[in-house]
C-alpha cells in the first residue's frame, strides 16, 4: 500500500497542481459569472437553476457514476474498459429516452425549457464517458493533465457563453457554458488519456459490480442534489417566483464557492489518499484530524467576512439590482464552511462503504430545510429564513458525521468542538458586528482570530511538542544516512 509519507507526497503534488489549476479556472469562472450576472436578469438565473435541478435528478436516476465506481476497483484495469462500454451504451439509451419524452412534455412545459434540459442532460451524460478516462489518470494521482484540459474546456465554454449573453440569448448563454465544457472536456480526456479502449476486456462480473454499486449510489446522489439544491426548488414550488429563485441562487453561488473549489481536491485527491491509508488506522486518523483542523482555521476569515459584509459583497459583485440576495448570503456564512467539513467527512464514510447512512443523512437534512421553508411561508411569507435552515442543517450533519467517523464519543466531541465552534463564533460575531464600519469589523475579526489562536495554542501545545520531536528524529535519521 505504501507508506504515509509516499502517499502524502504524491497527493500533495497532485493537490498543488489541482488547486492551482482549479483556482485559475474558478477565478475565470467568477469573473464570467460577475459579468453574466450584470447582463442577465434574476428570473433567467432562476429558470436555469430549476432546469439544472431537474436535469441533475434525471441524471442521478438514469445514469450511473461509472468513473466513481471504477475507482473502487482501480487495481483491475479491465474495470475501466467495462465502464466505457457500458457508459457509451447508456448514453445512446438516454438520447432515445429524451427523444421520446421531449415530444410528450411539449404539452406541459415551454419548448425552451425542454431544449435546454435535453441538451444539458445529454452533454452531462457524455461527460460521464470522459470522466472514466480521466479517472484512469487520476488513480495514480495524475491530476495535472486533466486539470489543464478541463480548464481549457471551461474557458472556451465561458467565452462562447459571454458572446451569447451579449447577443441577448438569455438562458441559452448559461447553457452554452456548461454544455460546451462537458462535451469538449470529454473529447480531450478521451484523446489524451493512456487508456486505449479494448472491447474484448469487457467483463460481465465487473459489469455486475458496476451496476450493483452504481445503483446503490442513486439514493446518495439524489439526496445530495436535494440537500444542496433543494432550497431553490422549495422556493420555486412555494412562490413560483423565478426572480426570487435567481436571487437566492446567486447567494448560494457566492457562499458555495469555497466548497466548489475545495471539493475537487476532497472528492478526488483526498478520497484516493483516504482509501490508500485506510489500512493504517493511526496514520489515517492523524491525517484526518490535521486536515479538519487546518480547513477550519483557513475558513474562519471567510465566514466572518460573509456574515459581516454580505451587502457590500453583493453590491460590488453583482450590482444594486441584486441587493436582496444579501439577506440570503448573510445567513449562509456558516454554510459556506460547514459544507466543506461535511464534504470531507462524507469522503471518509464513502471510503468505508457507508454510503447508505450518508444518503439517509443527506435526505433527512434536506427534509429539515424544506420543512423550515414551508413553516416560513406559513408564518411570515419571508423565505430568507431558509438560508439559516441550510446552515443549521449542514452544522447538524457535520456533528453527526463526526460521531460516525470516530470510534469514541469523546474523541468525536473533542475534534468536532475544535473544528466547528470557532466557525460558529465567527458567523455569530460577524453578523452581530455588521454595520459598525470597516475598521471596527477589522478589529473584531482580529480579536476572534487571536482568541482562536490562543485556544489552539493551549489545547494543541502537546501536539506541537510531539511534532517537533518527530521532525528532530527525522533530521537525525537523515543525518545518519548521510554519514553512512
Amino acid at each position: 500500500m505504501g507508506s504515509l509519507s509516499s502517499h502524502v507526497k504524491k497527493a500533495g503534488k497532485a493537490g498543488v497542481v489541482t488547486a492551482t489549476g482549479n483556482y485559475s479556472v474558478y477565478f475565470l469562472t467568477i469573473v464570467a459569472q460577475l459579468w453574466l450576472t450584470r447582463m442577465l436578469l434574476p428570473a433567467e438565473f432562476g429558470t436555469y437553476a430549476i432546469v439544472t435541478i431537474a436535469v441533475e435528478v434525471a441524471y442521478a436516476v438514469l445514469m450511473i457514476e461509472f468513473s466513481t465506481v471504477a475507482l473502487y476497483r482501480m487495481e483491475d484495469e479491465n474495470v475501466f474498459h467495462t465502464a466505457v462500454v457500458m457508459a457509451s451504451l447508456w448514453v445512446l439509451l438516454l438520447a432515445l429516452i429524451c427523444l421520446v419524452l421531449g415530444n410528450a412534455l411539449d404539452a406541459w412545459f415551454q419548448r425552451e425549457l425542454i431544449v435546454v434540459g435535453t441538451v444539458l442532460l445529454i452533454s452531462k451524460a457524455i461527460f460521464g464517458i470522459g470522466a472514466i478516462y480521466a479517472a484512469y489518470l487520476e488513480k495514480d494521482y495524475g491530476f495535472g493533465l486533466m486539470t489543464v484540459l478541463r480548464g481549457f474546456s471551461k474557458a472556451v465554454g465561458i467565452g462562447i457563453g459571454l458572446v451569447a449573453a451579449n447577443l441577448n440569448y438569455g438562458v441559452f448563454s448559461l447553457l452554452a457554458i456548461d454544455a460546451i465544457y462537458y462535451a469538449l472536456s470529454s473529447v480531450l480526456a478521451i484523446g489524451c488519456s493512456r487508456l486505449q479502449l479494448n472491447v474484448r476486456a469487457f467483463k460481465w462480473d465487473l459489469a455486475r459490480f458496476i451496476i450493483k454499486n452504481g445503483s446503490s449510489q442513486v439514493l446518495f446522489r439524489i439526496s445530495g442534489i436535494l440537500l444542496y439544491r433543494g432550497p431553490l426548488l422549495a422556493i420555486e414550488i412555494l412562490t413560483s417566483n423565478r426572480a426570487l429563485v435567481g436571487l437566492a441562487e446567486r447567494a448560494f453561488y457566492i457562499a458555495g464557492l469555497a466548497n466548489a473549489v475545495a471539493s475537487s481536491f476532497h472528492t478526488k485527491v483526498a478520497f484516493i489518499l483516504f482509501k490508500n491509508l485506510s489500512a493504517n488506522e493511526p496514520e489515517y486518523r492523524q491525517f484526518l484530524a490535521f486536515l479538519l483542523w487546518l480547513t477550519s482555521r483557513l475558513l474562519l476569515p471567510l465566514v466572518f467576512v460573509l456574515a459581516g459584509f454580505s451587502t457590500e459583497i453583493i453590491n460590488v459583485a453583482f450590482g444594486p439590482k441584486w441587493r436582496p440576495s444579501a439577506k440570503f448570503l448573510e445567513d449562509l456564512a456558516l454554510y459556506s464552511a460547514c459544507a466543506i467539513i461535511f464534504t470531507i467527512l462524507t469522503q471518509v464514510l464513502l471510503v468505508q462503504w457507508r454510503i447508505i447512512i450518508v444518503s439517509l443523512t443527506q435526505g433527512v437534512l434536506a427534509l429539515v430545510t424544506v420543512a423550515v421553508a414551508i413553516l416560513c411561508k406559513q408564518l411570515s411569507e419571508d423565505l430568507v429564513w431558509i438560508a439559516s435552515a441550510v446552515s443549521f442543517s449542514f452544522l447538524l450533519g457535520c456533528v453527526f458525521f463526526f460521531v460516525l467517523t470516530h470510534k469514541g464519543i469523546s474523541s468525536a466531541c473533542h475534534l468536532g468542538f475544535g473544528t466547528l465552534v470557532p466557525l460558529i463564533l465567527a458567523a455569530v460575531v460577524g453578523k452581530a458586528s455588521a454595520g459598525i464600519g470597516a475598521y471596527g469589523m477589522a478589529i473584531v475579526g482580529l480579536g476572534v482570530l487571536l482568541v482562536v489562536c490562543l485556544v489552539d495554542f493551549l489545547q494543541y501545545r502537546y501536539f506541537l511538542r510531539s511534532a517537533l520531536q518527530a521532525l528532530r528524529r527525522l533530521a537525525e535519521a537523515r543525518h545518519g544516512r548521510t554519514d553512512g
